[in-house]
């Protein structure tokens, strides 16, 4: 299997793995930083998002749409 194909089938497993987690978590725990963290972690781990450093938070802020200020 080529490198982008595996990293394709290791974002597809993740998410798998991710979706089953997140169920089976919330029905013990309450969502919370934690678990957002866990499931990050488990979705770009070996995917093409590695390189994000997966199960940490971002420090950097983000803009969505277009600047209003002129």
């Amino acid at each position: 299997m080529s490198k982008p194909a595996l990293a394709e089938y290791n974002e597809i497993s993740n998410e798998w793995e991710g979706l089953n987690s997140a169920v089976d978590k919330l029905r013990t725990r309450r969502p919370a930083t934690a678990l957002l963290s866990d499931l990050h972690r488990i979705l770009f781990t070996d995917s093409q998002g590695m390189e994000r450093e997966p199960g940490c938070a971002q420090m950097i802020l983000n803009a969505i749409g277009q600047d209003t200020h002129c």
